[in-house]
């Protein structure tokens, strides 16, 4: 008899249970990290520039960005339906101001937040549930409110964590309900050559320090860290209520 196949959610889950609280380990020397720690650096930038009061972080997981937003903000609120990864994110931040909840039914009342971050989420939840989980981000808006949304593109394959990968169409199609949308490319995908050269200078058994700053600064922050949606690896949306 075949072992029953595990869902996308189950093995994120397993994710947590094998390796605890897994972002807050980002290490930047290693090119997988590098790029992810580009796509919190970006939202982090957006969100700087509008400076909202209110802020959710849904599906916040183990509560690292979390974490980024409060150094700057003090109304943050933290939310993931998943108990085990909101445990990690309640003991690194002293269980701040964090909140079990589904995202398509969230536990809060309508216009609470000037601002909702979902950063690397939808993949995770069935398409099915996408429109309901947009309508209640939505109705947790102030009129003019924003949402800053990331999503991987599918210039790249489909892990086994994930439901399904966005184009610019496909995601724009699902954020209609807001007046305004605008999606940005983060991180090129066709970076073979920045690739190779970076794991040359920069990896677990070796560093220099030096060159590895000159290719991220001076290479990869200003040709492959913004790019069209449809040369990217990640994509972000940034709507307005």
């Amino acid at each position: 008899m075949k072992p029953k196949q595990q869902t996308p959610e189950q093995i994120q889950l397993q994710k947590y249970v094998d390796g605890g609280a897994y972002h807050w380990r980002l290490d930047e020397r290693i090119l997988v990290s590098f790029k992810q720690s580009t796509i919190y650096r970006r939202v982090y930038s957006k969100i700087t520039e509008l400076n909202p009061k209110r802020i959710a972080d849904v599906g916040c997981g183990d509560g690292y960005f979390t974490s980024v937003l409060l150094q700057n903000f003090w109304d943050v609120v933290g939310v993931d339906y998943s108990y085990l990864p909101l445990s990690f994110a309640k003991l690194k931040l002293n269980g701040r101001m964090l909140v079990q909840g589904d995202a398509k039914n969230l536990p809060f009342k309508p216009e609470s937040f000037d601002l909702v971050c979902c950063v690397e989420t939808l993949e995770h939840n069935n398409l099915k549930n996408i429109p309901e989980i947009i309508k209640q981000i939505h109705q947790s808006l102030k009129e003019g409110g924003r949402l800053i949304l990331t999503v991987p593109s599918v210039n790249i394959p489909l892990s086994k964590q994930h439901y399904s990968h966005f184009s610019k169409k496909s995601l724009e199609s699902q954020l209609r309900v807001f007046s305004n949308v605008d999606i940005e490319g983060i991180c090129c995908y066709e970076t073979m050559m920045f690739d190779f050269f970076f794991r040359s200078v920069s990896n677990k058994l070796w560093q220099f320090s030096r060159l590895r700053t000159f290719l991220c600064n001076q290479v990869y922050n200003r040709f492959y860290a913004n790019c069209k949606p449809e040369e990217a690896s990640s994509l972000m949306a940034l709507c307005q209520k």
